[in-house]
């Protein structure tokens, strides 16, 4: 079992098998031994102060730096837990020892991290804190501790009443509630005597609890349940659009997802429809936009209604880099925010942000906004030169240089064309090589019939004979092979 620790797990697995007796201070790297008087199986780096010693029985101690016994080797485990604690285990129960020596035997069935000086543990079903000294700050009491805190605060229950206390263990709202839900904006929605209304950070009640249900505040509005109907309310608790939907959202992007009569629609903070309801199905507003759904089919709106992408799609998934992924009739397309369809684009992020598409056999780049770069109009697009962002296409079975911008900088003319060392590159038309700078300008005309590079020097060959010419393209030797 391994140890059910949420921050830091450090399992230790022995691997020495020989003895070792340490009769004086051994550091080997940054790993310090203590001196021992004993033998055992293994004896670990100081971590901590405290040092994990193993008895040839396969059972776990720790002694301190100077070799002296803090706990005799007979626990199952022992891992080190912060800079405050190790924790020991022994028949799947934990126990502490903190930087004195002081130690509490194993009988907790859970040890977590709470903050820099304490840790949260769990006895008998209930949840307590204990401080570096290994005293408690709370008994275990609650029945329910939150792994997060909120606003400065984790819930907690006791009794099946929900409260609150604070980062340093002090009970600062106590348990009183039948309900309560996650703090957004310095408020929380809780429900007492089966009424739900809200209190800030502090537990002062802010809006009575009148409502039928509750959720989170978000840009200022919390929705609210009245007879069977949802609205919203302003954090002084005026109701500043009515109860009439069946379902609503919080607001995201000044605008909340609304249900009326089966059909999802958007309303502003006016209460005002800004687009009214008539979908089967809506997502959340991001970056302007949202998927829909209408009559079995999925496309795309802005934040004014404006369908973009018409409803006809299987299945869509979110924008990312300004593409969208689709389903239809099995297939998966891609398509941008102006409804062009494309058959691949990569999943990662191209040069500058932006990814590569595909329109039937062609490629093509969008930049990271999803407009055009380089229309699809080429039959290979990749990437030449990462640092001077460079771009290699082809077209027509010819190869050429260009930039993210499209901008052609070597044209599309050679059989080949490859990087070489230092600034010049390799290229090819028909049979004969050359060698061109980064603007494209010849340093040699395509004559050679090999071209390699070797320690600062091009080597080409040309019939029987070989030029040696020198990084500035210069010759600066001339040999004839002979037979």
């Amino acid at each position: 079992m391994v140890l059910k620790i949420q921050r830091f797990k450090l399992l230790i697995q022995s691997t020495l098998v020989a003895t070792i007796l340490l009769v004086m201070s051994d550091a080997v790297g940054n790993c310090i031994k203590p001196n021992v008087t004993k033998d055992y199986q293994y004896v670990d780096c100081l971590i901590e102060g405290f040092t994990k010693i193993q008895s040839i029985d396969n059972k776990w101690g720790l002694v301190d730096r100077k070799g002296n016994l803090i706990l005799t080797a007979k626990y199952d485990d022992i891992s080190p837990f912060d800079s405050n604690f190790y924790i020991v285990k022994l028949d799947n129960k934990y126990g502490l020892v903190n930087q004195l020596g002081q130690y509490i035997e194993p009988k907790y069935d859970e040890i977590d991290y709470f903050n820099d000086n304490s840790v949260k543990v769990k006895l008998n079903s209930k949840y307590g804190i204990i401080n570096n000294k290994l005293q408690y700050v709370i008994p275990p009491k609650y029945s329910y501790m939150d792994k997060y805190v909120r606003e400065g605060l984790i819930e907690v229950c006791l009794k099946g009443k929900r409260g609150f206390i604070n980062k340093y263990a002090k009970e600062v709202i106590p348990p009183k509630y039948e309900y309560v839900r996650h703090f957004s904006e310095g408020t929380v929605s809780v429900e007492l005597n089966g009424k739900s209304g809200f209190i800030d950070t502090s537990g002062k009640m802010i809006i009575a609890p009148i409502y039928e249900d509750t959720r989170d505040f978000r840009e200022g509005l919390a929705p609210v349940r009245l007879k069977g109907r949802w609205g919203f309310i302003n954090k002084t608790g005026v109701m500043v659009i009515p109860p009439k939907y069946h379902s609503v959202f919080v607001f995201n992007e000044s605008l909340a997802r609304v249900r009326y009569n089966g059909k999802w629609g958007f309303v502003n903070k006016l209460g005002v429809e800004v687009i009214a309801p008539k979908y089967d199905f809506v997502g959340d507003i991001r970056n302007g936009v949202t998927d829909v759904k209408l009559n079995g089919k999925h496309g795309f709106i802005d934040r004014f209604g404006n369908e973009f992408i018409t409803p006809k799609y299987d299945f869509v998934y979110d924008f990312h880099n300004g593409l969208a992924q689709v389903k239809l009739n099995d297939k998966t397309l891609y398509v941008d925010r102006r409804g062009t369809e494309y058959n691949e684009a990569d999943e990662r992020p191209f040069l500058g942000g932006g990814r590569r598409v595909r329109l039937k056999d062609k490629w093509g780049l969008l930049d990271k906004t999803g407009k055009i770069a380089i229309k699809p109009i080429y039959d290979e697009i990749k990437v030449f030169d990462w640092s001077h962002d460079l771009i290699k296409v082809k077209i027509n079975n010819k190869y050429g240089i260009i930039n993210p911008l499209g901008k052609i900088i070597i044209e599309p003319k050679y059989n080949e064309l490859n990087k070489s060392f230092e600034d010049f590159y390799k290229v090819r038309i028909d049979n004969k090589w050359g060698l061109i700078n980064k603007s494209g300008k010849e340093i040699t005309p395509l004559k050679y019939d090999k071209i390699y590079y070797s320690r600062g020097y091009y080597f080409l060959k040309l019939n029987n004979k070989t030029f040696t010419m020198n990084e500035q393209g210069k010759i600066v030797e001339e040999t004839e092979i002979t037979k």
